[in-house]
């Protein structure tokens, strides 16, 4: 009630009782994460995170939303490992595929973070966010070519992304 009402610091205690009574809630420690998370205290978030995979270690949200969250803090090696292990255990998850693909661009390893944007968009053919960053990398490559392909793909998907995309490639 208290996070629907966005009284985010009041959330906190009644979770907290939630995990008291029932240590296992995993539904109650991503809530206390989330709630953690929007009072931007990024140390108990992953916390909270990491009490959740001593519990559950192959919990797919965790391991995804950890790993966003170390990647955004510098922590690149370890958001990689959790994000790929997120990916092999939830193979059809557009959103993780992704975000592989962006820990691995953090990581400058363009081969690898085109594999994880193909996987993203074999996932969602639809998927504006993987097409664009595609785009990027191939025009990033020098590839003019390939990111007008991802530019009109983009059309079809999205058309103010299209619109922003054909402005990277003819500024």
């Amino acid at each position: 009630y208290y996070k629907t009402l966005e009284q985010y610091q009041l959330a906190i205690d009644p979770l907290k009782q939630v995990i008291r009574i029932n240590g296992k809630n995993l539904r109650a420690r991503m809530e206390l994460a989330d709630t953690y998370g929007k009072l931007e205290r990024t140390d108990e978030q992953i916390d909270s995170f990491e009490a959740i995979l001593k519990i559950s270690p192959d919990h797919v949200p965790s391991l995804h939303q950890m790993g966003q969250l170390i990647g955004r803090i510098g922590r690149h090696d370890e958001a990689l490992n959790l994000l790929l292990k997120a990916s092999a255990l939830a193979p059809d998850n557009a959103q993780i595929h992704f975000d592989v693909g962006l820990a691995y661009r953090s990581k400058n390893l363009p081969e690898q973070e085109l594999q994880a944007y193909t996987r993203a968009i074999r996932a969602n053919p639809r998927m504006v966010t993987a097409h664009y960053h595609l785009g990027l990398l191939f025009l990033g490559q020098g590839n003019r070519k390939l990111a007008l392909q991802q530019y009109e793909v983009l059309k079809g998907l999205d058309i103010a992304a299209a619109e922003r995309f054909f402005k990277i490639i003819y500024p």
